[in-house]
């Protein structure tokens, strides 16, 4: 059962916000390492992590269908080459979105030079939760 209107985000502080963004990394994390170990405990475990930081999104209002920040995240892929425009136009003219954007920031991305890891973050990791390098190893996106 999907209503056809989903109630309003609920408003939460920058602390609320920046707890579940850290959240939302270490299960990304979690994910990432569980991905590269052989057996099916290891897919497990990432699938888990997964599903967790899904349902972590969801509760930080960045996947809720009708929320501010999916409509602000359809205006801005629709001009991206590949992207399905009309696809992209019919759900922003179609969805009935229930609020604003709520302060939507850009989080800033850091790439491992040794191993390609992807660490979401206002800075590096100490060190590489894949390959261990040190925080010297990766760079600003």
């Amino acid at each position: 059962m999907v209503l056809e209107k989903l109630p309003p985000q609920q408003p939460k502080d920058d602390t609320v916000i920046k707890a579940l963004r850290s959240m939302i990394q270490s299960k990304a994390t979690a994910e990432s390492i569980a991905s590269q170990l052989p057996g099916t405990l290891s897919k497990a475990v990432a699938k888990s992590s997964r599903l967790m930081a899904e349902d972590l999104c969801r509760e930080a209002g960045f996947m809720l269908p009708q929320s501010g920040n999916t409509k602000a995240f359809l205006e801005k892929i629709r001009s991206i080459p590949g992207i399905p425009t009309e696809a992209v136009n019919f759900l922003l003219e179609n969805l009935k979105f229930n609020e604003e954007v709520q302060g939507m920031t850009s989080i800033a991305k850091w790439r491992c030079t040794v191993c390609g890891y992807i660490h979401e973050g206002d800075a590096p990791p100490d060190n590489c939760p894949v390959c261990k390098q040190p925080k010297e190893k990766f760079q600003k996106l």
